[in-house]
């Protein structure tokens, strides 16, 4: 019926009133996927002149992703996480380990559950402390380019939080610390591992705790330890990536919150961590011609794995763990990123219905006066 109406209608007419309703089928959504956040601001004051030289019906149908003030805040997070996993951004002379070695000074005391548990409370109190000092004088990450020495007093406040929520797990620990299972560890072991938490690297902390999980001491981990212990490394990063955002950012709402979580766990399904953990225990210390060949080889079933095997296994099937900080909140930028995406394409269906029923009743009005 439409088909047949539109053949009666002048072609002068046609070509009028789809000169009028064709400016709100127009529509395009600026976005720039950068790891660099110096980049990225380039890159969106760029696409800011671009937004204020548009015409109005443009700018109604159109979302300037990195104008957005959150997505802004996020470039600034994204750059100081890649500062926090390049270096370590305190000294042994710092604030928190010359307390630490004032709070632990009898190496040879012992601890049992209780007083072990209380110890850990002390040094996340005086984290939280450290954490609020740097956070005052370097204040919430926004939108705005911040200083370099705003910069140094953030990474250090991201540091004592990223050490307080790894004291905050190793809490669970105390029967595994206790290796000769008398009930009692010394206070040198406490000191010691949180000093590394402190100052170690993502190896180096994995190892540690590669030791501890390792139940039986034989210097190697069940399946079952091995994924605890990549697990629970990657719950403290989505922790730290959530405390990080609710507390120290700016631009941030309850619908934020509520996309972090989903962005989150749809990450680690889209990057298969738990397949990935399956493959290094099945598939440590086989090339990949192994692997691949056909028929597949016999692999012997495995009861345990050990160090350094493990790290071989890991450099082949999860290359990317030793930066998963990062990737954590990459994810929850990309995630923020899609919903203006998808906000954009709502709107843009909305428009050219209201564009198509506006032909239509147009049309249908001109085709009865004639």
């Amino acid at each position: 019926m439409l088909a047949s109406t539109m053949r009666r209608v002048p072609l002068r007419l046609r070509s009028s009133v789809l000169r009028r309703v064709s400016p709100a089928l127009a529509s395009r959504t600026f976005s720039v996927a950068a790891s660099e956040p110096s980049l990225a601001a380039t890159k969106a004051d760029t696409l800011s002149v671009k937004a204020k030289a548009m015409a109005a019906w443009e700018k109604f149908t159109t979302t300037v992703i990195d104008d957005q003030l959150d997505i802004k805040t996020f470039y600034n997070v994204q750059a100081a996480v890649k500062q926090l996993q390049a270096e370590c951004p305190i000294a042994e002379d710092d604030a928190f380990l010359l307390w630490l070695d004032e709070t632990f000074a009898d190496k040879s005391a012992t601890l049992d559950k209780a007083a072990f548990e209380a110890r850990v409370d002390e040094v996340i109190a005086k984290l939280q402390e450290l954490q609020a000092a740097a956070w005052t004088e370097g204040e919430n990450i926004d939108h705005n380019p911040f200083p370099p020495e705003k910069m140094t007093a953030i990474v250090h406040g991201m540091h004592y939080l990223y050490v307080k929520l790894k004291c905050e797990d190793i809490k669970r620990y105390f029967a595994l610390l206790d290796n000769d299972n008398d009930g009692t560890i010394t206070g040198a072991e406490v000191h010691d591992l949180i000093s590394l938490y402190a100052l170690g690297t993502p190896s180096q902390w994995l190892e540690r705790h590669f030791r501890i999980l390792d139940s039986d001491r034989d210097g190697a981990v069940t399946e079952a330890e091995m994924q605890q212990l990549y697990l629970n490394i990657c719950g403290v990063h989505k922790s730290f990536v959530k405390a990080l955002l609710a507390g120290h950012t700016a631009n941030m709402t309850k619908a934020h919150e509520k996309q972090w979580t989903k962005a989150l766990s749809e990450f680690e399904f889209k990057f298969k961590l738990t397949e990935k953990l399956r493959c290094m225990w099945h598939f440590a210390g086989l090339t990949k011609e192994e692997q691949t060949a056909q028929p597949p080889p016999v692999i012997p079933p495995r009861a345990s794995i050990d160090w350094a095997l493990m790290q071989q296994s890991q450099a082949a099937e999860l290359p990317e763990f030793d930066a998963m900080l990062g990737h954590y909140v990459d994810a929850v930028h990309d995630t923020r990123r899609e919903f203006y995406v998808d906000k954009d394409a709502k709107r843009i269906t909305r428009i050219r219905s209201a564009a198509f029923i506006a032909f239509v009743t147009v049309t249908d009005i001109v085709l009865t006066t004639m």
